[in-house]
Order: structure tokens, then sequence, then C-alpha cells
């Protein structure tokens, strides 16, 4: 895979990918995460012949942080101008966009802000859909702990958090356990993101209806994958979903926790494969459509001019 550092939303953003095909794919990882949380999507999406890309959120991972962020603020949200500052730094025309967790709302509130800047949106066991998060999201929102982040972090606490984002632990690839480690500092900027959008009740009402409300105004092809034994986000969230995007698919993976990427990577990828190949299909009949309506629209207004 090749790394490289782009500017976006006032971070240095690292970058992850593989592939060289187009249309590209974008992953965005979810809180607490970092960019190889995708490897092995990437990897199969790469071997598909697209181009797949993911990135550390700033803060997160090895891209720097930014003070005073408005994450989901509905007026001047920062995580979509992150998205698709990232998609114009690299050059990229209309991507498949595809996020995990708090990735998943960033996603979809990016769809919104810049709806057609994606061949596709994919969301992955999504935040913000329903107010119910596991209860180490909700206490991660608390203020006070804050003030504890000087403090050396217990040994194992990363890898608590890792293991209880899969359903069978087994199945946990090595490479997570030690970037767990590398990438424990991301610590501080967890808990600012979650005080901005939980409280120990849950996800923000006001930031999820915000959202809501407005979710449906991205019209390109949508699908949902979600694991079946996901203890951080439920899958019964699924039904807000059917309601914000009536022609969504809906694929559960059976066997698999948060973490369905990795967990169950080729049931993923299957999945997410499928629904790339037809949104194409799709995309490339609607443009044929249009030009032929605009061939014979100017044909018609040449022949209506010359008479």
């Amino acid at each position: 895979m090749r790394t490289s550092t782009i500017a976006a939303a006032g971070s240095r953003i690292r970058v992850l990918e593989d592939g060289r095909g187009e249309p590209a794919v974008l992953f965005v990882h979810g809180v607490g995460g970092w960019a190889e949380n995708w490897s092995e999507a990437i990897e199969r999406v790469a071997a598909s012949g697209r181009r797949a890309i993911a990135f550390d959120l700033p803060g997160f991972g090895e891209s720097s942080a930014v003070g005073g962020a408005r994450y989901f603020d509905p007026r001047d949200p920062f995580y979509p101008t992150v998205v698709d500052g990232v998609r114009r730094a690299l050059g990229l025309d209309r991507p498949h966009l595809v996020g995990h967790s708090l990735g998943g709302g960033i996603a979809a509130a990016t769809s919104v802000v810049h709806p057609d800047a994606w061949r596709s949106l994919t969301l992955v066991a999504p935040g913000g859909f329903g107010a119910e998060i596991a209860l180490v999201l909700r206490i991660f929102s608390l203020p006070f702990l804050a003030l504890t982040t000087w403090l050396p972090r217990p040994a194992g606490a990363g890898r608590a958090v890792l293991e209880s984002c899969f359903h069978d632990r087994s199945r946990i690839p090595a490479h997570l356990y030690a970037e767990s480690v590398r990438y424990d500092p991301s610590y501080p900027e967890t808990l600012r993101v979650m005080r901005a959008v939980a409280t120990l009740r849950g996800v923000r009402r006001s930031l999820r209806e915000a959202w809501l409300a407005r979710a449906s105004e991205y019209a390109g092809p949508v699908l949902v994958v979600w694991g079946r034994e996901d203890g951080i986000i439920s899958a019964a969230h699924a039904a807000t979903l059917r309601r914000v995007y009536p022609h969504a698919e809906l694929r559960v993976i059976e066997r698999a926790g948060h973490l369905v990427m990795p967990e169950q990577p080729d049931a993923f990828a299957d999945a997410l494969l499928m629904f790339l190949a037809e949104a194409e299909r799709n995309d490339a009949l609607s443009r044929a459509r249009r030009g032929s309506a605009d061939a014979r629209s100017m044909t018609s207004g040449v022949a209506h001019q010359e008479r």
C-alpha cells in the first residue's frame, strides 16, 4: 500500500491507498479508528481494478488535530469539509463514499453537503441514525474525562475497546492490535468528538434530528451494511435508515460485530463490490441517456434556428 500526506481543512492528513483504477472508493473510519481499519477492504477493492483510499480523520491516526472543530454543526460542519477536501486534494472525480460508525455519520452528512460529488454512498454500522450507542462511547462523552488525558492510559485499554468491536475475538487481525497501541495518542480526540456528538443518554437529539431531516437530499444509490452481532451500534437502527433511504440496499452479515470489515472481510467485500458494480452500471446508463437527450435537444434547436 502507498502512503502520503495531504492538506485538507487545516489538517495534515495521512492517506493510505492501493490500486490505480477508476472510479475510486474513499473510506472514512469511525471514532477512535484509523485508516488501517479498512486494510482488508482496501486490498479487495484494489484487486477489483479500482483505486481504494482511506485516510486518518484529523486528530486520529497520524493526522494532525484541528482546534475548535465544529464536527457536525448543522450550519458549518467540519467533517464534510474534511472529506470533500480530501477528495479534491487527491483529484478524485465522483468516487464512491464509504463510512463506518462515526465515519458513516460523516459520510451521510457529506453526501448532503456535497450531493453531486459522490457516485454512491455506503454506510457501515453508521452512527447518528439512532440515539442508542454502547455504554463505553456514552462514558467517553463525560466532560470530566478530559481532565484525565494527561494521565497514563491503563495498559490494554485500547485492546479492550478493539475487542468489544468484534463478535469473535479470534478473528481480530494482528495488525489491529499493533495499531491500537501505535495510535493510542488519539484518545484525547476521541473524547472531544464524543463530547460533541453524545451525552450519557446517547447521541445528541438536536444533531441527530438536524441531519436526519436532510439525509434524503442525497438521491444516489445507498448500501447499508451491518454485523448481526454488533454490540456498539445495534443493527436495529437499520429500520431508521430504511425510512430515510427507502431505496437503499441492506446487507446484514452473520457472525460479525461492529468492525464487520476485518471480521468478515470476504462477505463484506462481496456485498460492497456487487453494489459498486451495479452503481457504476446504472451511472453509465444514466450518463448515456443524458448524452442522447442532449444530442437530440441540440439537433432540434439547430433545426429550429434554420427554419
